[in-house]
Order: structure tokens, then C-alpha cells, then sequence
């Protein structure tokens, strides 16, 4: 083996990118001490893609308080590099967090906050990073921390949640577009799923956020109403944008308030760090991540490794954390080569000591069955001559 590549998404909650890859690495030098290790931590816009964009970039880290989704206060960060801002929604609204409010309940207005403080240090361009909420918002919260303003039926201002996006009947988005000036913000998504519907951001992610079934039908009719009034404020339909139901709805709510630019959240990172040209003579690639499930070829991270990856006919390899309900003929068909689990829960109490074990233990399998399929090539070519 010449040149393997490390690029894994976090373990949500429990390893980050540049663990697993250091995991990984380590056990590849005791293997093959002369192999070329490149390491490149990857992210699909959601928790991790600052450490990924600042691993590829050379940045630092803007500390700064926020409000969280229930209104405490938070201390958070967001990237900067070069003009550029990285703002991550899940280090104000994330659902790993300690504390969160009930997602009809919960707000963005911390959000709003660090984008806030960016523009205050002169960017010229922000990458808001969806994924990984506990909020159904809209984004409202993290607009009105940015001056927009939502009015009920008898014109009197409130903050909107999930619970009462019903009552929004006017909205004045000018203070807020004077405040961001001429900076572009880019929405990053980890799915492409829209904002309401069978398959909105209510229907596929309510039961994550807790929602029950009839929490589930009163928020998509919420975000329904949302996309109706603020859709005709902005002069179009943000219930059509793809990527719109990221992140609880922030999707669409960042394309009406901030007329953002949509991009696939992994395809931007993979840009970013030049990822075909580093795999281009690569042997193996190996990914991972937390979870391997259904939504895993729509825009996650593995998704956009094994693209590139198919492209130069490079192996891949995925070692995640669990496997939910999956199609793996599809991810074959994506590129993928094989898959491997932890089988440990990685939601225990102790799960970073018993994730870091057991990926070392199953990245030596690996390596040991690589290397018999190594011996066996070296065979057949020897019986050649």
C-alpha cells in the first residue's frame, strides 16, 4: 500500500474528524510505516464543518456568547479564514447539546447572533453551515437577532417559533438587509429535502427533534404558512427550494432572508480541500462517520467521498459508528466498497473510550484483510511469470 487518504466525518457528540482520523492513521503506520497518509477531516455542512474548513484553511476560531434555543446563554464559536466566515447552526440549536428547549418552543436568535459578529469583523462572505437542530423555526429566530421583523394580525411584533409561525401576517426584512450590506452568505446542506410535506423538514426530522405525531402535522402546516406569507414578501416559493427543510426549515428561511446560495454542504468542503486531486493516486480511501442510514446518499458526507471516489476508480472504505435502515446495493452503486461498524453504543456513558477502542481494533481487520488480498495479488502476478 502507497497512499491512503483519511477523510471521516465526526462521530457526532463523541470523536471528531481529525480523532478518527489521528485513530486511524496511528494504526495504519504500524502496518505499512512507509504508506503516504493523507489526512483530511470532511464534513456535509453540518456539526464539524468549521474543524473542516479550518483544517484545509489555516484559520481560528471566533469565540463569542449566544443565546441557545431555549434562551440560555451559550458560549460558542464560529470559523473565520481569509473574508470568509464559517457559522456552524448546530453550536447554538444543536440537538447534542446539554440543554435544548422542545423544538415547537425552541429559537435561532443565537444564530443570528454569530452571524451578526462576523459582519462586525468585515467579512465579505459567510457559509452557514445546516444541520444537526433541534429547532422547526424556520430560521425566524436567527433573522429577528439580525433586525427583521414579524408581525401578527393586529401588526404587533413577536419572535416566531415553531409553535406560532401560524401567526405571522407581515414581515419588514429592511433593517436587517441594511445590517448585512453586501456580504453573501452561502447556505451549506446535509439533505436535500424541502421545507413541508410528506418529506419536509417536520416529516423527516420531527421524530429526531422529538415531535410526536400530531407535533409532527402541526408543524408542517406551520411551515406551510411561513412559506405562503414570507413567500410572497420575497417573490417566490421557498416550500420548492431543495435543501429548504435543512436544519428545521433554516434552508428555506436563509434563501428568503439572506437570497442565499444553496450549495450541497460536502460538495463545497470536497472543493474546498481539493479532494480530487488528492485521491487521484490513491490505493484506499476511508471514510466514516456516526451513523450509516437512508439519508446517508443524499447529501451526507459518504455521498460525496464515494462521487469523487468512483470517478478515479479508488476504493472506499466507511467505518461508522451504527447502520440503520439502508439501501447498501445503492451505496454500491454510489461507489462504496464496503462498510464496517463499531457495534458499541456510541450514546453510552463512556462512549469516546469505547468508540476510540473499537475503531482501532476494526481499522487493524481492515488492514489485516487488506493485506491478504495484497498476498493474493502477489501470488497470482508471481504464477504469471
Amino acid at each position: 500500500m502507497h497512499k491512503v487518504v483519511i477523510a471521516p466525518d465526526s462521530f457526532k457528540g463523541v470523536l471528531s474528524a481529525r480523532e478518527v482520523c489521528d485513530i486511524i492513521s496511528y494504526k495504519i503506520n504500524r502496518h505499512y510505516p512507509f504508506c503516504q497518509i493523507v489526512k483530511v477531516p470532511v464534513a456535509d455542512g453540518g456539526e464539524g464543518s468549521i474543524e473542516a474548513f479550518l483544517c484545509a484553511k489555516n484559520g481560528k476560531k471566533i469565540f463569542c456568547d449566544v443565546k441557545g434555543a431555549n434562551g440560555e446563554t451559550l458560549n460558542c464559536y464560529f470559523g473565520i479564514f481569509e473574508k470568509t466566515a464559517v457559522v456552524e447552526v448546530a453550536q447554538a440549536v444543536g440537538l447534542s447539546l446539554p440543554t435544548r428547549a422542545p423544538a415547537l418552543s425552541g429559537t435561532t436568535y443565537g444564530v443570528g447572533q454569530l452571524i451578526g459578529q462576523a459582519v462586525k469583523m468585515g467579512v465579505e462572505k459567510i457559509l452557514l453551515c445546516l444541520g444537526g437542530t433541534s429547532t422547526v423555526d424556520a430560521g425566524c429566530g436567527m433573522a429577528a437577532a439580525l433586525g427583521a421583523k414579524f408581525y401578527d394580525k393586529e401588526f404587533r411584533e413577536f419572535l416566531p417559533v415553531g409553535k406560532n409561525l401560524c401567526e405571522i401576517r407581515s414581515v419588514d426584512f429592511s433593517a436587517m438587509r441594511r445590517l448585512l450590506g453586501l456580504v453573501r452568505i452561502n447556505v451549506l446542506y446535509d439533505v436535500d429535502c424541502k421545507l413541508c410535506g410528506d418529506e419536509g423538514a417536520a416529516a423527516v426530522f420531527g421524530p429526531q427533534k422529538g415531535l410526536t405525531p400530531s407535533e409532527i402535522s402541526f408543524a408542517d402546516k406551520n411551515l406551510a404558512h411561513f412559506a405562503e406569507v414570507v413567500g410572497q414578501a420575497c417573490g417566490f416559493r421557498p416550500e420548492e427550494i431543495k435543501g429548504g427543510g435543512a436544519a428545521g426549515g433554516m434552508g428555506a428561511g436563509a434563501k428568503a432572508f439572506f437570497n442565499a446560495d444553496m450549495n450541497r454542504g460536502i460538495d463545497a468542503v470536497l472543493e474546498t480541500i481539493n479532494f480530487n486531486s488528492l485521491i487521484r493516486d490513491a490505493d484506499l480511501i476511508i471514510t466514516g462517520e456516526g451513523r450509516l442510514d437512508s439519508q446517508s446518499v443524499y447529501g451526507k458526507a459518504l455521498s460525496g467521498v464515494c462521487r469523487a471516489a468512483k470517478r478515479m476508480n479508488v476504493p472506499v472504505v466507511d467505518i461508522v459508528g451504527e447502520v440503520g435502515a439502508v439501501d447498501r446495493e445503492q451505496l454500491y452503486r454510489f461507489g462504496l466498497t464496503a462498510v464496517f461498524a463499531l457495534n458499541n453504543d456510541i450514546n453510552c456513558g463512556n462512549a469516546k473510550e469505547k468508540s476510540t477502542l473499537a475503531l482501532s481494533a476494526l481499522t487493524d481487520e481492515i488492514l489485516n484483510l487488506w493485506s491478504i488480498g495484497n498476498r493474493a495479488d502477489n501470488a497470482r502476478s508471481f504464477n504469471k511469470i
